[in-house]
């Protein structure tokens, strides 16, 4: 993703107004010359994050690095309860009983 970012933002001829930096948000050694503008979680919650505590810590960390009117964008999955049938190219979310699933409960996709 940072990547891409980056080629984009060069082909805009941005670059120069950017520092992007990739980081693990879950090594608490993890500093920064100076707080930063933006961070972005790209599919983290639904990807390492299992309880409600590991949550608080993650935003926790995010607050740490973040300007005061800085922004923390949150990409990511939620169970959506959809017909299954006829849904756009086919993807589905089905949960793993016969109710929804509660906070932070497995949950399947289907493509």
């Amino acid at each position: 993703m940072i990547d891409e970012a980056r080629k984009d933002l060069t082909e805009k001829k941005l670059i120069d107004k950017f520092e992007l930096v990739c980081a693990d948000i879950f090594d608490k050694n993890f500093t920064l010359s100076e707080k930063v503008d933006c961070v972005v979680l790209s599919y983290t919650v639904t990807t390492f994050i299992n309880s409600f505590d590991m949550l608080k810590e993650i935003l926790s960390q995010c607050s740490k690095v973040v300007k005061d009117d800085g922004y923390v964008f949150v990409a990511d999955f939620e169970y959506v309860a959809i017909p299954q049938d006829n849904w756009w190219c086919g993807m589905y979310t089905k949960p793993t009983g016969d109710k929804p699933p509660k906070e932070f409960e497995t949950f399947n996709f289907f493509i």
